[in-house]
């Protein structure tokens, strides 16, 4: 009780193999840049798409888009979804060069 129970790795998990994909998962990261960091290396280790889900998105505890700057370039930062709502939604491109800033 009073804890947040993640389900979006769920539709995702469901849309990638109904794309023909392998899902393959990962457990929650704390926010904090190292752990995010060191997760988003292991990911781009195994995987040719990575989807980051979430992050904290309350104040100025929420690395995510931090790190991503760093190793990534940007396509787009935010997506007209939900109910009437523009939300954030960063879609980012990480280069096999920028790979070693990880």
């Amino acid at each position: 009780m009073g804890k947040n129970v993640e389900t979006n790795s769920l539709l995702v998990h469901a849309k990638v193999e109904e794309w023909g994909g392998e899902f393959v998962g990962f457990q929650t990261v704390r926010d904090r840049p190292a752990a995010i960091r060191l997760a988003l290396r292991q990911a781009c280790e195994v995987a040719d798409v990575v989807v980051l889900n979430a992050g904290s998105s309350k104040g100025s505890a929420d690395w995510t888009g931090e790190v991503l700057d760093e190793v990534a370039y940007v396509i787009c930062h935010q997506t007209n979804h939900g109910f009437g709502a523009t939300r954030p939604a960063v879609g980012e491109l990480i280069d096999v060069e920028l790979r070693g800033r990880l």
